[in-house]
């Protein structure tokens, strides 16, 4: 391919934790874009959001619903090859039916689902519209943890019993969903 890739956001706006790794990794691959999104929990938020990014005004959606049915659209040459959604987990799901229902790749941060039976509906999508999901694993790419996998292979660590990794995020133990 001799283009960059396109890449539509759902969530990553001024507030979000993930958002903007998702788009620095975006911007250091040199291969993909950010062309369209909808970036926050209300429409002013998603708005000041798709500012921020200096996004056209026309590209940025008040809710993720009406970004992929508009986008899916679009001429093949304008709208995104797939969609990245760092919204908060409750929302991957939902989000993905509706990315994948209209034809659109997904790419999304963990966790996928909070079930077993989305897992098996997406699943059952993926079959029936031929579509690709991945899942960012994205601690392969932190200097010491590549760091740390060059000193295994070249076996200056010995053998190698048990890793433990943390990653803690506080915030994330609140049940804002039962917050109201």
């Amino acid at each position: 391919m001799n283009r960059k890739l396109r890449m539509a956001m759902v969530g990553g706006g001024k507030e979000s934790f993930a958002g903007q790794f998702h788009r620095m990794a975006a911007q250091l691959t040199g291969r993909i874009e950010l062309v369209c999104g909808a970036f926050g929990s209300t429409r002013h938020r998603s708005f000041e959001g798709g500012e921020a990014l200096a996004l056209p005004r026309e590209r940025v959606y008040g809710a993720y619903r009406d970004m992929l049915r508009k986008e899916a659209t679009l001429a093949a040459d304008v709208k995104p090859d797939f969609v990245v959604i760092t919204a908060p987990n409750n929302l991957h799901y939902p989000v993905a039916m509706a990315a994948l229902d209209v034809g659109f790749h997904v790419l999304c941060e963990k966790p996928l689902t909070t079930s077993l039976d989305e897992v098996l509906n997406l699943g059952r999508k993926l079959d029936d519209k031929q579509r690709l999901i991945g899942i960012t694993l994205n601690y392969t790419g932190y200097t010491m943890v590549r760091q740390a996998q060059k000193l295994i292979r070249e076996g200056r660590l010995g053998n190698i019993r048990r890793v433990v990794a943390e990653c803690p995020q506080g915030w994330l133990a609140t049940r804002l969903e039962t917050a109201g």
